[in-house]
């Protein structure tokens, strides 16, 4: 048997064979370990002019880079820490780091620090900041910062939205900024802006009044219950003269129990006398604290007291400050009164 045995490794036909297959053996397994040091070298980066003129042609949408470098337009199936684009840079995947383009960014996965371009950004989840000329649209969760000079748009947020003219989230937990908010559900926080429209959990009222100072008032509320708009229409007439009064303000609703609650407001009214507009500085300023006691679902009757500071610039033909004469008879340009809020009732929509 041991004769066999030298017999067969002695035999030239089975020497060749055997070398032969070491050698392709170790062929195979240098040709393994080069593929995967050659990946590992191409994902540390890759310069595009516009797809697919680049470093890595039609592959690099397939390819997380840890940088990224697109003259024009670039396309890649991921970023691990940074890219910059001249147009716009197009991510199959997550970004796990910085991008910054001239117009967009566009994301199909998440975005994990921070995106910024000169119009738009667009992800699908967002732990960082997103920072754009004109708009974010976020079609995940926003935790942490967005800021556009036009509008925000983001599914679940948490952290804050700041832009120009419109935030528009489907559930916040945070702040909003920007002249229009619109908040789907409310979860904590509040919008702040010129117009606060929150669907769920906020705050919306049209109450109806009589004051020391008009005859009627309509003020509407909207926004958070924590921090809401007020807009107010006015009316009254003294001596043969109409008064029409336009104002904003800010408020807040404290509630003790289900039945009582407090409201603390702010704000100021520009007094037109016989006309709808006065260009003259003419307003009431005041701060109202009431308390609230809640009759029914959509009743509500509320009494308590303001304190009124008037400014204006109206004067007789003399030149003289004449004031405004509602409660005041005093020719005064700035005067305070303290004065009982009659009750009124509010009607909650």
């Amino acid at each position: 048997m041991t004769t066999t045995f030298k017999t067969f490794i002695g035999d030239e036909n089975i020497k060749r064979f055997l070398v032969k297959t070491v050698l392709i053996a170790m062929a195979l397994i240098f040709s393994l370990i080069f593929a995967v040091f050659a990946q590992e070298k191409a994902q540390s980066g890759q310069v595009t002019f516009l797809p697919p003129i680049g470093t890595h042609g039609t592959k690099a949408d397939s390819i997380s880079f840890y940088a990224s470098f697109n003259i024009l337009v670039g396309k890649t199936g991921g970023i691990k820490a940074i890219e910059f684009g001249g147009v716009s840079n197009i991510t199959k995947g997550d970004v796990n780091g910085a991008q910054f383009a001239g117009i967009s960014n566009i994301v199909t996965g998440q975005t994990n620090a921070i995106q910024s371009s000169g119009i738009v950004n667009v992800t699908h989840g967002l732990q960082g900041a997103q920072f754009a000329g004109i708009t974010n649209v976020n079609r995940g969760h926003a935790y942490g910062l967005q800021v556009a000079g036009i509008s925000n748009e983001a599914q679940d947020v948490k952290g804050a939205q700041i832009a120009g003219i419109l935030n528009h989230a489907h559930k916040l937990s945070g702040f909003q900024l920007a002249l229009i908010n619109v908040v789907d559900s409310l979860e904590g926080g509040a919008p702040f802006g010129l117009f606060s429209i929150v669907k769920k959990n906020g705050y919306r009222a049209v109450e109806i009044s009589h004051n020391d100072a008009f005859l009627a008032n309509v003020a509407v509320k909207s926004g958070a219950k924590s921090l809401y708009n007020t807009y107010h229409f006015r009316y009254t007439d003294k001596d043969n003269v109409k008064y029409y009064g336009l104002g904003l303000g800010l408020g807040a609703l404290a509630p003790v129990t289900n039945q009582f609650s407090f409201n603390i407001d702010i704000n100021g009214t520009q007094v037109n006398i016989d006309e709808w507009w006065t260009n003259e500085l003419n307003m009431i300023n005041r701060f109202e604290l009431s308390a609230n006691l809640h009759v029914a679902r959509y009743f509500t009757i509320t009494g308590g007291f303001a304190l009124n500071v008037s400014v204006s610039q109206l004067k007789d033909e003399e030149g003289m400050l004449i004031g405004i004469p509602l409660f005041l008879n005093k020719t005064s340009m700035n005067t305070s009164q303290t004065t009982p809020l009659l009750p009124f009732i509010p009607v909650l929509i």
